[in-house]
């Protein structure tokens, strides 16, 4: 439950930081398209250590496999 409240928090501030940005440069808001930024941003990070975590634990299993051996 921690960890999801972190990735909701962190897929705020990024809505927030590109909808600033947006408007600072061209003076208009454009919340739904950042909002889509934002959640591809969110995903891409979320696989990138789900990738990570998996390659982690096949590497784990493979020297335990060797150490049976």
């Amino acid at each position: 439950m921690r960890e999801f409240i972190m990735y909701f928090i962190g897929f705020l501030v990024l809505v927030a930081l590109n909808s600033w940005m947006d408007y600072t440069e061209q003076g208009t808001w454009h919340l739904q398209e950042n909002i889509g930024k934002a959640l591809f941003i969110m995903l891409f990070i979320r696989g990138g250590f789900w990738f990570e975590k998996r390659v982690k634990r096949k590497e784990a299993q493979e020297q335990n496999d060797a150490k049976r051996e």
